[in-house]
């Protein structure tokens, strides 16, 4: 599957993920931005338009939460995987009640992921060419 020019911001604290995420994607064409915080996140958000949210819900400062609250909000149409090892009761109504959303919990297969992620942007990008 074809991913090439996708816009793809990860939201990781730990930098062996975020080395991980950033390879994978950008091997596959993948314009790639890799972030260690919420703010982080918005900032790049705001002026950087993204198809896609990989999101760890425990980071420093403000929780993933607040994000994938903020996204839903602000740019609904985003397509968010959350990759937690600490999902609370709150997140998981939240995931189930967005349609663009998806629960990764850890310890999890990084393939898993990756390969949602590829799902996920080539099911947006078939939707975009039907309208």
């Amino acid at each position: 599957m074809n991913i090439s020019n996708e816009k793809i911001l990860v939201v990781e604290d730990e930098q062996g993920m975020r080395v991980f995420y950033q390879g994978f994607f950008r091997l596959r064409g993948c314009t790639t931005k890799c972030v260690r915080s919420v703010t982080e996140a918005i900032e790049y958000i705001e002026t950087n338009p993204v198809s896609l949210v990989v999101l760890d819900l425990v980071l420093p400062c403000r929780n993933g939460e607040e994000l994938f609250d903020y996204l839903q909000h602000h740019h609904p149409e985003v397509f968010i995987i959350v990759a937690t090892g600490h999902p609370k009761p709150s997140i998981l109504r939240k995931i189930a009640a967005k349609a663009n959303s998806c629960l990764f919990v850890k310890p999890f297969n990084i393939d898993e992921i990756c390969e949602e992620a590829i799902s996920v942007v080539t099911q947006s990008r078939s939707r975009a060419v039907a309208c």
